[in-house]
């Protein structure tokens, strides 16, 4: 993740953590002028301020209802700048974790030889293969076979002995399985046997 989108997470975050505790600083006030009117209309004993009484008492029930709300208000919106820490935690996380795959993949990637002529279209193609994109996989395993790369050549026999990405032909499977099979591909060999039983 980059800096910025760290950076600025931790901003709305703190924005977040700001508005709660403001959220929360009126809600002490709310509650603080709600018991001073309870107060005040307390001191209305007589028939003459039970008017006053009521109208006070009723101004501190409202009052104290927006002190709830602001209460409530300020504790999702703390529980909601926790949420964008945890998320920024996370992708710190994730980045941490790719950061190492990447490592391994570069280490991997020193150590493996050059690849063999041809090598790197098979492998795309055995890719595509195995997502049933046959059409595609053919045309590379065709790239790939001509440039002389044995695997391929197998593959392309059986492409064509199954009808994968091609129609069926079982003279040019066997053609594809004997070049492999020249090529030192033992399923080629196997392969060959099979048709000719």
């Amino acid at each position: 993740m980059r800096k910025t989108e760290t950076g600025l997470i931790i901003f709305v975050a703190a924005l977040l953590l700001l508005g709660g505790l403001i959220q929360f600083i009126f809600a002490m006030v709310y509650f603080g002028q709600a018991d001073e009117l309870v107060k005040e209309a307390n001191t209305y004993n007589n028939e003459v301020g039970r008017f006053m009484k009521a109208a006070l008492l009723e101004s501190a029930s409202t009052v104290r209802g927006s002190a709830f709300i602001c209460l409530i208000s300020s504790i999702i919106t703390f529980l909601t700048a926790g949420a964008f820490f945890e998320i920024r935690r996370n992708f710190l996380v994730l980045d941490e974790g790719q950061e190492k795959q990447e490592q391994k993949l570069e280490s991997v990637h020193a150590e493996v030889k050059p690849e063999v002529e041809g090598e790197a279209e098979f492998k795309k193609a055995a890719d595509l293969m195995l997502r049933n994109y046959y059409k595609k996989a053919f045309e590379l395993f065709s790239e790939s076979a001509k440039k002389g790369f044995g695997k391929a050549m197998y593959n392309l026999g059986y492409c064509y002995l199954n009808g994968k990405g091609v129609d069926k032909d079982s003279n040019l499977a066997r053609e594809w399985f004997e070049k492999a099979a020249e090529n030192g591909i033992d399923k080629a060999k196997e392969a060959l046997e099979k048709m000719s039983n």
